[in-house]
This record gives C-alpha cells, structure tokens and sequence, in this order.
C-alpha cells in the first residue's frame, strides 16, 4: 500500500495537473473563456487573472501548511520548502517575462497563471502526503 501512495505522488509531482483530468483552476479559465465571448488578449489576461488568484490563494494555504508540517519534523526540512518557493517565484517571474517578451502581451497573465497552478497542485499533493 505504502508503495501504490508513494508511486502516486511521485507521478503526480511529475505530472502536475494530470495529464487525464482538468483541475479546478483550468476548468475556471475555461469557463471563464467561453462566457466572454470572442477570444482576445483583454479575455485572455482577465480569465487568466481569475484563474491564477485562484491558484495563489491555494499556493499560500498550502505553503503555511506544508511549511509547518515540515517545521515539526525540523528546521531543515521546513528550510528546503523554504528555499524551493523562492527559488520558484524567481524562476516563474523570470521565466514567464521572457515568454511574454517573445510570445506576445497575453502571455504575461496566461504563463503566470499556468504556473501557479502547476505549484498549486505540486504543493497540494506535498500537503496530502507528508504527515
């Protein structure tokens, strides 16, 4: 049993976001989309907004929890998620203001938002598991 959960968290950190099923965030962009009539980049940029604050307000419940399961098990461990989540805000600021450079003015909100819900989920699944 302990090796099916820990098969299932290993390929859910490596498949954020299933490749079989929707999350809730992309089934909000979606909705969000096909209510607003024509696609344009103000569409884009707003449904991606609603959908990443979404997905932020997850990142920040997850975080706190993460972090204080990990504090119990000791200031190391809690020191690493630390780390990590810096060094992933740093990545996807810079990463998704490259891409919005060279792809266009919708990706500045839609790159963003994308990878916050990928941490969302990557956090969530950490926030099940650890004990």
């Amino acid at each position: 049993m302990r090796r099916l959960s820990v098969l299932g968290l290993v390929l859910t950190i490596a498949c954020p976001g299933s490749l079989w099923a929707k999350s809730e965030f992309d089934v909000m962009y979606d909705a969000c989309i096909n209510e607003s009539g024509p696609i344009n980049n103000s569409v884009v940029y707003m449904c991606s907004e609603r959908a990443s604050q979404q997905a932020k307000d997850e990142i920040n419940r997850r975080y706190v929890s993460v972090y204080a399961k990990l504090k119990k098990q000791g200031k190391e461990e809690a020191d690493k998620l630390e780390n990590a989540q810096k060094g992933w805000l740093k990545y996807r600021n810079n990463y998704c203001e490259l891409k919005g450079l060279y792809v266009g003015s919708p990706m500045y909100a839609y790159c963003p938002m994308r990878m916050n819900i990928s941490r969302a989920l990557e956090l969530r699944t950490l926030d099940e598991n650890i004990q």
